[in-house]
């Protein structure tokens, strides 16, 4: 066994904490960050897709800063839509690949509660879209909206 000293013993304890602590950090904040992340994704799309629900109630609270008042901005140009009828295929929305609108049908057929959150990897690309379940006299009808990752793989 090796022995050492009381200086020895000190800068070994304070090296070993700082290894831990930086083991610890390097481990757990990319992880917290990558949930966090899809988090305010989720949160911002389901935002665009109850504004695009419901216009009229953007006039009603209208932004509280300018800061909020450009994210709203960008938000609408990030997020699209589009909309499924019973199972008859696309009524109306933004462009989107045949594969992407099959994954996404599929996910809102098979959907059992009334909203859902699902993703997708499109050429090694991530997506995120929210399915929300609307009845209708005509049957049931499907507001989808969706939003590509632009962060969450950088890290």
């Amino acid at each position: 066994m090796i022995k050492l000293n009381l200086t020895q013993r000190i800068w070994f304890s304070f090296i070993s904490i700082i290894l831990m602590v930086g083991l610890l950090i390097g481990i757990i904040y990319p992880i917290s960050l990558k949930s966090t992340l899809t988090d305010e994704t989720y949160r911002i799309i389901e935002q665009e897709q109850e504004r695009f629900a419901n216009p009229s109630r953007d006039r009603l609270l209208p932004p509280q800063s300018e800061i909020d008042f450009i994210e709203r901005r960008e938000a609408e140009r990030s997020v699209g839509h589009l909309f499924l009828m019973n199972q008859f295929g696309r009524l109306e929305g933004d462009p989107v690949p045949n594969d992407v609108l099959r994954e996404m049908s599929d996910k809102a057929y098979n959907q059992m509660t009334r909203r859902g959150r699902y993703e997708l990897t499109y050429n090694e690309a991530t997506l995120f879209y929210v399915v929300f379940k609307v009845y209708t006299t005509g049957g049931e009808a499907y507001h989808i909206s969706w939003m590509w990752d632009t962060y969450r793989d950088q890290w």
